[in-house]
This record gives C-alpha cells, sequence and structure tokens, in this order.
C-alpha cells in the first residue's frame, strides 16, 4: 500500500526536503504544486504520521510499533 501511494501522489513528483526536528524525530517532506507530503517519524515514541494533501483534501495516517 505504502509503494502504491508513493508511485501514485503528485507530492513525489516534486521537491524533498528533510526537516528540522529535534535528534529524536525525523521528518521528510515532498511539495509539488498544491500537493504535499509529510513523513514524520518520532523513534522515542516508535510512532509514525504520514500526512497527505492535495487538491480532493488531506489525509493522515498513523503508523505504531
Amino acid at each position: 500500500r505504502l509503494i502504491r501511494l508513493r508511485n501514485a501522489h503528485p507530492a513525489f513528483q516534486g521537491r524533498f526536503r528533510l526537516g528540522d526536528t529535534e535528534d529524536h524525530v525525523l521528518q521528510l517532506q515532498w511539495q509539488h504544486a498544491d500537493a504535499s507530503a509529510t513523513l514524520r517519524v518520532d523513534l522515542q515514541q516508535l510512532q509514525a504520521d504520514i500526512t497527505l494533501c492535495d487538491s480532493s483534501g488531506t489525509q493522515a495516517h498513523t503508523l505504531q510499533a
């Protein structure tokens, strides 16, 4: 499912940016036109959040270990 999302969402056709976060957090961001995708991983809480935005709205998904 994640691979299909990565191949289909328009944000992944744009620019990549590594977010400036705390040492225990990794934030990856992609932006293309009005589409964006953000993956935020908290290594202390063992939690990951994926937020997707495009012309149809915003979707948020939480993954926990």
